[in-house]
């Protein structure tokens, strides 16, 4: 095995020296082979001399660098968090990093890349810092910052800092300029200065990584396991995160967000090393080298004289092979159905005297220090004739709350504005009478109505994606929704240019909502083409998922660059999320999507149940996983299809609705209705603010709830680790 892996080692580094040569050699003007080697080590100041030594070598070698950062700290990433989802920018790094360059434009005139990649640096660490801290305090020094508490920390502050980057971006139209490219990932036009800037960053990462091996070697095994054998859990993430800060922050502020290096290589490298992170290691940094370099070499011939960015040939190359890569693998659905259709044999062929009793535990299972103590409260049974439910006290105080929340925001948003209006005013003009009734019916409520409406939509689909997928980070995006609808509708603002998509009045309704919709249904669908395989898959949908969502997400990034930046700026409003001028033709689609699709998931509630304790359980139960993920999707992609269409992809609401709902309501997995409702009330009262608070300015409604959420999210991670500490006291 060990020869094997050497082997494999050695066959890597063979192809990085064929992609470094071939990055030095090809380009926008080709240079053979011998001239490259003559200019290397015999310099005569030849044209193809100053072509090779000033522009190729030092681009390669930021290459190599960037690449190897990247691979390795994605595989420590995911190892660390134990989330396939997981990527370097997970801990804050790549959000950290622009917001403080948009920052120095903004506040401090800062211009020239030294400068830039010096502030991005110092804004990455700092992050991370921020990350780590919060995800050590929610989760305990002991437990050293929990994998779960530790992700959701991460999404909260990048959440933030993107909420404050966008507001920044859309003000300043020289941040807008600069941040839209470094957004979009390029080697181009760095000289021999940013490498040598980087270059310690990435050798101290390296050394805490290869250092950090063995111990998340022995992480792997599980915490307790990781004790017993003598390592300290808490030095190994400590020193794992460190390597993650060094090697990101290096980067991505010399290079820009190629977060999906960090995210696919991973993968790759996992399928030829296996779980050994000694080989797993080197693996992911030659491998991230080797992709790095190929499509930077693809974006400059494929495009000459010019180039296209290199993170859109990177999504381009690497979502094929990590689909294939998850295609090949045998379904873990057909896997999970095979061994409970084998246990449920042997046990009907044992007499019933054979069969071994129950286990009963004596000992009360300790919580997981990555999320508080559930005790579900006895719930309480109602009947009506022949229909009966049950409801828990917690969950249905929440949910009146939250219902009592909306009613004073949509009085708040109906009174509060440029022309403020006392509450006896307001119900005159509900009531069709008074001189506000055009202010307060045909401005104001249609806007509360479609933001309150389409936050319950993100929230319920986000609760949906998290129950079948399994997993705390996972949101519409991963099903293509999102992301296709960006890009077909940047698409057509860049391509059309002027107005709003270059259309007006009812083509302008029209457009932009119908190539949203379009936009995410394909979306969805080829990410359900290329997951199935006799059956649906959680697993595998989350990886597909990433790859399909990267290649849009990169288009996106790259139409930005394409437009001018009044387009853009149009774009990434839209992008972000807006509910200005929104009238009753949006309020209507959303509520008839809500209407129907509710009572649909409702009704799904006991399948999603029991999807939720792991396929083989859901099996004995009688459910069928295909079908019954297929149905539960398709109710989580069309909600997040028609909300987007509405207002566009407003950011962080369907991740964080789900995960407040949860903390909040105290309940084992995010409620679907309480999970609707925070939803709703945390776009509700991010549109409040942004509508009042800037007047008369006004920000898109996507940056006040990231701002809103993300601090919330934190709290409630916050205090959850208070009672936890309480509760080790009290035992």
């Amino acid at each position: 095995m060990a020869s094997r892996r050497l082997r494999v080692l050695l066959t890597l580094g063979a192809a990085l020296v064929v992609a470094a040569g071939l990055s030095l050699a090809l380009g926008a003007k080709a240079v053979p082979p011998g001239d490259v080697w003559h200019a290397l080590w015999w310099p005569g100041g030849g044209e193809n001399d100053l072509i090779v030594r000033s522009l190729r070598v030092p681009r390669t070698v930021l290459g190599v660098l960037a690449g190897v950062a990247l691979g390795i700290a994605g595989a420590l990433m995911q190892g660390h968090t134990r989330n396939p989802l997981a990527d370097p920018g997970l801990l804050g790094v790549t959000q950290g990093a622009a917001f403080a360059m948009v920052l120095g434009i903004v506040a401090f005139g800062v211009s020239g890349t030294r400068a830039s990649i010096w502030l991005g640096v110092g804004g990455a660490l700092a992050a991370s810092v921020a990350v780590f801290a919060i995800g050590l305090a929610a989760g305990g020094r002991r437990g050293g910052s929990p994998p779960l508490t530790l992700a959701l920390a991460g999404a909260a502050v990048s959440a933030l800092l993107y909420a404050l980057t966008s507001a920044l971006v859309l003000l300043d139209e020289q941040a807008m300029d600069t941040f839209r490219f470094w957004q979009a990932g390029s080697l181009a036009g760095r000289g021999a200065g940013p490498a040598w800037q980087v270059a310690p960053f990435v050798a101290a990462g390296l050394v805490l990584a290869l250092a950090n091996a063995r111990g998340l070697n022995a992480l792997a095994l599980g915490e307790d396991v990781a004790r017993s054998l003598g390592r300290n859990v808490w030095a190994v993430r400590v020193v794992g995160l460190a390597a993650v800060t060094s090697l990101t922050a290096g980067a991505v502020a010399a290079c820009g967000a190629l977060a999906f290096v960090g995210l696919v290589v991973p993968h790759l490298a996992r399928a030829l090393s296996g779980p050994d992170h000694r080989w797993l290691l080197p693996y992911a940094g030659l491998l991230g080298a080797v992709l790095l370099l190929v499509a930077d070499v693809i974006g400059r011939l494929v495009a000459r004289p010019g180039e296209l960015a290199v993170g859109v040939v990177l999504a381009l190359l690497g979502a094929p092979f990590l689909i294939a890569l998850v295609r090949r693998a045998a379904p873990a659905t057909a896997r999970s159905a095979g061994r409970a259709r084998a246990l449920r044999v042997r046990a009907l062929l044992r007499p019933p005297e054979a069969r071994p009793p129950l286990p009963r535990p004596s000992v009360r299972p300790r919580p997981r220090a990555d999320r508080p103590e559930i005790r579900l409260p006895e719930a309480r049974a109602y009947r009506i004739g022949g229909a009966s439910w049950l409801v828990r006290p917690r969950p249905a105080a929440v949910a009146l709350a939250c219902l009592a929340a909306l009613a004073a925001l949509t009085a708040a948003h109906l009174g509060l504005g440029d022309v403020r209006l006392p509450l006896g005013e307001i119900l005159r003009a509900l009531g069709g009478d008074g001189g506000a009734h055009f202010v307060v019916v045909d401005l104001r409520l249609p806007r509360v109505l479609t933001g309150a409406l389409v936050g319950a939509a993100f929230g319920l689909s986000g609760a949906i994606t998290q129950a079948v997928s399994r997993n705390p980070l996972a949101s519409p995006d991963i099903l293509g929704v999102t992301s296709g609808a960006g890009v077909c509708v940047v698409a057509l603002i860049v391509a059309t240019g002027s107005a709003y998509g270059g259309v007006s009045g009812a083509v302008a309704d029209v457009g932009v909502p119908t190539a949203a919709v379009a936009g995410g249904l394909v979306g969805a669908a080829a990410v359900h083409a290329l997951a199935w395989r006799r059956g649906l898959d959680g697993y595998r949908l989350v990886l597909v998922g990433i790859g399909v969502a990267a290649v849009f997400t990169n288009v996106t990034h790259w139409l930005l660059t394409a437009g001018d930046v009044n387009d853009t700026a149009r774009a990434m409003v839209w992008i972000t999320g807006s509910l200005h001028g929104r009238g009753w033709e949006h309020v209507v689609p959303v509520a008839v999507a809500l209407a129907v699709l509710v009572p649909v998931a409702l009704g799904l509630s006991r399948t999603l149940a029991a999807l939720r304790f792991g396929d083989e359980t859901a099996l004995a139960l009688g459910v069928r996983l295909g079908r019954a993920r297929a149905a539960l999707l398709l109710v989580a992609v069309l909600l997040a299809a028609v909300a987007t269409a509405s207002a566009g992809p407003i950011a962080f609401v369907a991740l964080t609705a789900p995960q407040i709902a949860l903390r909040v309501a105290r309940t084992p997995h995010p409620p679907l209705l309480v999970s609707a409702l925070t939803g709703a009330v945390l776009t509700a009262a991010a549109d409040l603010v942004a509508r009042t608070v800037f007047a008369p300015a006004e920000l898109p409604v996507g940056v006040v709830t990231a701002a809103l959420g993300a601090p919330y999210l934190i709290h409630l991670l916050w205090r959850g680790s208070g009672r936890r500490a309480a509760a080790r006291t009290l035992t």
